[in-house]
């Protein structure tokens, strides 16, 4: 197709965001008409097929974003979920909440009914649909200029802050910078040590990646991908607290969090050794502390 393409990921420090970047280049000797989708599927709950018909959905076209919310999630009920778009570029864009409508009858993700029909999305949104957050933008990129899609993917405890968040990062400048912040970030974190093996494979693990997996997933997400669910175990997960040199007061407060609950009053040590229970948002995540020694 004569177009690169690059697609960064991140996450600032500060917000309950994350970026998405887009990176397109056209190289071919002549102009092209092109149609950019974004495709989320909305859970705001534990199973999608169980919560999508709770979802209710809304497109503000001036800050090129979808809200969600599900009133039917008892703790987070109040809350609003956004997927958002931002764009130098001069684009034509057109929004859908309804999956059916994007994806189409007899057709897939992988195939989905409104890439093939090259035609707008139709802007459905609202309550009582097959909840989603589809985006598509339309543009031409002249021949060696290239283009910058900013996808945003959010949470907010209210509308208003929500669009305060979509506000705040539609600046290139503030987006470039929190991807150089959190960058650095984790460089400072990550490389206080490295290793080299004979096996590359084994130091690009090693050097960065699985003490990022360890830190920002099991520890910080409680979500890690071999173990979804948050506890910490005094023998079985003890190795993720990951090594002191990578952050000694996270590892710190881990080993706290493992010993056993005679050691602090009983509301500060959940199950598995996970943080202290803070009100109804760590239902499904943390409970009191039982022990882990004898």
């Amino acid at each position: 197709m004569n177009l690169k393409q690059q697609v960064s990921k991140w996450v600032p420090r500060a917000d309950s965001v994350k970026i998405v970047r887009l990176r397109l280049v056209n190289t071919d000797l002549s102009s092209r008409h092109l149609s950019v989708f974004h495709y989320n599927d909305w859970v705001l709950g534990v199973q999608r097929e169980k919560s999508t018909r709770y979802v209710i959905t809304q497109i503000d076209s001036e800050l090129h974003a979808i809200l969600a919310q599900n009133y039917y999630n008892n703790e987070f009920a109040g809350r609003v979920a956004f997927s958002a778009l931002f764009t130098e570029q001069r684009t034509e864009n057109s929004f859908s909440s309804d999956r059916q409508e994007f994806i189409g009858r007899n057709h897939d993700i992988g195939r989905p009914q409104a890439v093939m029909a090259h035609q707008k999305l139709g802007g459905k949104e609202g309550a009582l649909i097959d909840s989603c957050a589809a985006t598509q933008s339309s543009l031409y990129l002249e021949s060696g200029s290239s283009v910058n899609f900013y996808y945003l993917i959010g949470e907010a405890e209210s509308e208003e802050e929500a669009n305060a968040l979509i506000h705040k990062y539609r600046d290139s400048e503030k987006l470039e910078a929190s991807f150089n912040e959190i960058r650095n970030f984790w460089s400072n974190k990550l490389d206080r040590i490295t290793v080299q093996t004979p096996a590359v494979e084994l130091d690009l693990l090693a050097n960065g990646w699985l003490q990022y997996q360890n830190i920002a997933c099991r520890m910080w997400a409680r979500s890690g991908f071999y173990q979804s669910g948050g506890a910490f175990g005094f023998r079985d997960q003890l190795q993720d607290a990951g090594p002191p040199y990578c952050s000694i007061d996270l590892w710190r407060g881990t080993k706290y969090c493992c010993m056993p609950p005679t050691n602090f009053p009983k509301e500060t040590c959940c199950t598995g050794g996970t943080r202290p229970r803070v009100g109804a948002y760590a239902r499904g995540l943390l409970t009191t502390c039982f022990g882990f020694l004898s």
